[in-house]
């Protein structure tokens, strides 16, 4: 073997090396996010409160009086009432459970 084809060689086994190496750190990191957002849910009826929540890892189960995040990006109309069917018959964004409704006078 010559020279050069040593020094080709040799290159070749040190590339190779760093490239093992650098494989070797990428699967070593963990690159997906590892938290969530865990949102309070007061009244019990699965639908979070926006802006109460708490950071927690993603593999644990949400706390309790707390729901998982995609429950949480809706916006609950009536967080101290439960109200699972989120009804809001006069449209005026306060779930119906909550909204003062006048009653019809009496006769």
């Amino acid at each position: 073997m010559t020279k050069k084809e040593k020094r080709t060689s040799l290159a070749m086994v040190v590339i190779a090396g760093v490239a093992l190496l650098f494989a070797i750190t990428l699967v070593g990191c963990n690159t997906t996010p590892t938290t969530q957002r865990f949102y309070a849910d007061p009244d019990g009826d699965g639908i979070g409160t926006p802006d109460d929540y708490i950071v927690r890892d993603q593999r644990e189960l949400p706390p309790t009086g707390y729901v998982n995040w995609l429950l949480g990006k809706v916006n609950d109309n009536c967080p101290n009432v439960y109200n699972p069917d989120q009804r809001d018959s006069n449209r005026d964004r306060i779930g119906d459970a909550c909204s003062k409704m006048s009653l019809p006078p009496a006769h």
